[in-house]
């Protein structure tokens, strides 16, 4: 929903879109409405979304502009992920087998058709009362009757196309229209000499008509099918929801429909079902599989209090679950609608290529009469002038350079999904594949965010168990973080009787009838205890290292040396290397003490280190980054770190289970795995680099295709192409950028591969 209170969000299911000149026709008229403010229609999954004012402008005047410009326009109600999904799979599938039924008649007619007209030319037999020897008349006169079978089967051409035109709005159906209807038309027009003399079925071009609606209408259901496939990734992820939840109640235990389920009510779980809602574990315990949702194929334990979310799978153990969240308010349909929004958003490079689209038809229109004209007037015959102009208007492909964009971003976002990344938008998706530094937060991310007791030095006659147990039995009444991390070590420790609190300096309290003092050195010093060298050397090194150090004595006498402090994550020095290996200039930021900091920096060979630094300073450093021209990627919790996310070229929230900081960061790293930022940037990098190969096939298809059909090499070379050819070309370039879209499901993601590896 937009920032700004009084807009809202409109999404529209939109019907008749052919090519991306459509798409952008639609944003631009129902972008000139007052209170408007963005309109985004992708193509790909046929549908709109309009942010604007109520105040100002009204639903229905949106829609009415829309069928105004020859669409159909209907409002998405909110409904349930489940039902939304169902309607929407059930329009595609409609869809689907509709333009299957016409590509499967098209050929029923135009496959004669070929063989009839091109049998002869290729030696193959026909029948007697069909050659054309015989006479020409029963054989022109069953091209007329296939053609135009076709031509019918395939009416939507000519009618979407038409009235395309006559709004001055021509599409890529104009094209298929104008062309195969002048090849018809020329045809119709020899056929009037059918009972001369002279007629020859040669001078006919029902068959290149024929063939040219055929190749584009099954490159259409070829398109349209594998489209579906690029977009399965939302449909995955919400079909990943069970339908049936076992409720369970005071009177027993009963099967009931998930939507029947609210936030409070329990569910039982046996193993190898589906979670059905995002809530906590009440009781029971048992491994989950969240891999759907993560991308860690590990399972994790879950016990009473831990958060489960709908979707993943109990492998063993029966659970009971209390709902938290339900329906559209699970981390699975969250995730499901944040990738069904970067797919439909359009990034900016995407911005060219509509540009080009709401020209390009228009321009292969003059192009074609100049075509036309220019073969007249060097007095050729009019059927290859003819030709000429419909092999121009027939090879023309808009859609190609309409597709290259969103289906690369559709598989890129829907593979991201499944290794637990989320690219808010293809924008998004973009600017990390441009970014030319990563600048990491220290604590959670770098870290592993939490205190936690990293060593343990006995310096005496007692063990390191033993020094831990006594300094956890004093810090237990304590509420220092130190203090919690110490006891959290020793969980079953005695608390010490007689505790005594010094702030800011330490605590004493009784063990098993003995004093036992934990603090600082100065603190035991100040109660006359003899602290060994060794131990003050120890001390120093450890403090080097950004640990905090606590000193425990038992009765007046040292006893050894306890050191907490946040480690580093295992997989932070492999990602690091792995990031620098994809030429990224890497930054360190923290609130920190600058020797914590700069140690942390010194382990991970981070040159650039910033201590100190408040939430409000971050986002300033990483502003400076931008107006020096350098792209930074900054990578955070989400939460502390949300000013300098917003400032960065491209924010990275770091999220896990409840707290995935959507409202954070343009990507969102769900597993809370810092090795899935190496995903992240060679998934980027990988979408990007198919766009551009997308890009330049479309751009390079039509600078090369439009002129050689035309003719311009065949008074010198010979070369030329003819309708039929052209058609067939134009409809396997739409498919060649779909199916280059489709291969980043197998692209390897190497760097993070080495990465996952040294964690």
């Amino acid at each position: 929903m937009p920032e700004d209170p009084d807009l809202t969000t409109l999404r529209l299911a939109i019907g008749g879109m052919h090519c991306a000149a459509c798409a952008a026709r639609i944003e631009r008229v129902t972008s000139r409405l007052p209170g408007v403010h963005a309109a985004t229609v992708s193509l790909t999954a046929n549908e709109g979304a309009f942010t604007f004012d109520p105040n100002q402008v009204e639903i229905h005047a949106i829609q009415k502009v829309i069928e105004e410009a020859g669409f159909t326009a209907q409002v998405i109600e909110e409904a349930d992920p489940d039902e939304e999904l169902r309607r929407q799979d059930e329009r595609e599938a409609a869809r689907a087998a509709a333009l299957a039924r016409r590509a499967l008649w098209a050929w029923v007619f135009a496959g004669p058709l070929l063989l009839i007209a091109m049998g002869p030319m290729l030696g193959l037999p026909l029948p007697a009362a069909l050659d054309p020897h015989a006479g020409a008349r029963p054989l022109a006169l069953l091209q007329l009757a296939l053609a135009l079978a076709t031509a019918w089967v395939c009416r939507d051409f000519y009618r979407d196309g038409i009235q395309a035109l006559l709004r001055r709005a021509p599409n890529m159906d104009t094209l298929v229209a104008l062309g195969t209807g002048a090849a018809l038309l020329h045809s119709l027009g020899t056929m009037t000499a059918v009972f001369s003399p002279t007629f020859s079925a040669h001078d006919l071009y029902f068959e290149s008509a024929g063939t040219v609606l055929a190749m584009i209408a099954l490159g259409k259901a070829m398109e349209t099918r594998a489209m579906r496939q690029a977009a399965e990734a939302v449909r995955g992820l919400l079909r990943l929801a069970p339908e049936e939840a076992t409720l369970v109640e005071d009177a027993g235990e009963r099967r009931v429909p998930v939507r029947l389920v609210l936030a409070g009510m329990r569910v039982r779980v046996r193993p190898g079902e589906r979670i059905p809602v995002d809530g906590t574990v009440a009781a029971g315990e048992g491994h989950v599989d969240e891999s759907m949702l993560t991308g860690e194929s590990r399972p994790v334990r879950r016990a009473p209090g831990d958060p489960v979310f709908t979707g993943s799978i109990n492998l063993d153990g029966s659970l009971v679950v209390e709902a938290v969240h339900v329906g559209r308010e699970t981390l699975l349909a969250r995730v499901a609608a944040l990738v069904a929004q970067a797919q439909n958003a359009k990034a900016p490079i995407a911005a060219l290529a509509d540009r080009i689209s709401l020209v390009f038809v228009p321009a292969v229109l003059v192009i074609a009469a100049g075509t036309f004209l220019a073969w007249l007037a060097a007095h050729a015959p009019l059927t290859i002038a003819l030709r000429h102009a419909v092999s121009v208007l027939v090879i023309a492909c808009p859609c190609a350079m309409g597709l290259a964009t969103p289906t690369a971003i559709l598989v890129g976002s829907g593979r991201g999904a499944r290794l637990g990344i989320l690219f808010k938008s293809g924008a998004a998706m973009e600017r990390l594949a441009q970014a030319t530094d990563v600048v990491f937060d220290k604590t959670g991310t770098l870290t592993q965010g939490q205190m936690h007791v990293t060593h343990v030095l006995p310096l005496a006659h007692l063990d390191g168990p033993e020094v831990l147990a006594l300094a956890a039995a004093v810090e237990a009444a304590s509420e220092h973080p130190i203090a919690r991390a110490i006891a959290a070590a020793k969980p079953d420790a005695v608390p010490a009787e007689d505790f005594q609190a010094h702030p800011g300096r330490g605590a004493q309290g009784r063990v098993d009838g003995k004093t036992v003092l934990v603090g600082s050195l100065r603190f035991l010093a100040q109660h006359e205890v003899v602290v060994p060298a060794e131990a003050q050397t120890e001390a120093a090194r450890l403090e080097d290292a950004g640990s905090s150090v606590v000193a425990v004595a038992v009765e007046g006498a040292f006893a050894g040396l306890v050191a907490v402090g946040d480690s580093l994550r295992p997989e932070a020095q492999a990602v690091t290397t792995a990031l620098r290996e994809l030429g990224l200039t890497l930054h360190l930021l923290s609130g920190d003490t600058p020797r914590v900091a700069r140690t942390v920096a010194g382990q991970l060979d981070i040159a650039s280190v910033q201590a100190g630094v408040l939430p409000d300073g971050k986002a300033a450093w990483v502003g400076e980054l931008v107006a020096q021209g350098r792209r930074p990627a900054m990578v955070g919790d989400g939460i502390n770190d949300a000013p300098a996310l917003a400032a960065a070229w491209v924010g990275i929230a770091m999220g896990s289970g409840q707290d995935i900081a959507v409202q954070a960061g343009d990507v969102v790293l769900l597993r809370g795995e810092l090795s899935a930022l190496v995903d992240a940037v060679a998934l980027a990098r990988a979408t990007m680099r198919h766009v551009r190969q997308n890009l330049f096939w479309a751009f390079a298809f039509n600078t090369l295709g439009i002129p050689l059909a035309a003719g311009a090499l065949e008074p010198w070379l010979g070369w030329s192409i003819s309708p039929m050819f052209a058609g067939a070309a134009m409809a396997m370039s739409s498919l060649l950028v779909v199916g280059n879209a489709l291969r980043l499901r197998l692209v390897p993601l190497s760097a993070s591969r080495r990465a996952s590896s040294h964690a």
